[in-house]
């Protein structure tokens, strides 16, 4: 990803951010694992490859961010079904 594409990412990321941890905080029940979260949203974001410019940097993130909870949550019920 070029330097701009990865700086316009971050403004938007910086400026959706708080929402993204109120969500995820919401979802998950846990305010430090929201944070975890949406910390690997970024690392998600800086690593991806992208085919193409990017039209809505803010509802690419917050989609990237979406999956990411989304992600977690079915991993720790597939665990809580495995344990029980």
């Amino acid at each position: 990803m070029d330097r701009f594409t990865l700086g316009k990412l971050l403004a938007a990321f910086l400026q959706v951010r708080p929402r993204l941890e109120a969500v995820a905080r919401a979802r998950t029940g846990n305010r430090a694992l929201a944070e975890d979260l949406i910390q690997d949203t970024w690392f998600k974001l800086e690593a991806a490859q992208l085919d193409g410019p990017i039209d809505n940097p803010a509802g690419f993130i917050i989609q990237v961010a979406n999956n990411t909870v989304t992600d977690h949550l079915r991993k720790e019920r597939r665990r809580a079904d495995i344990d029980a």
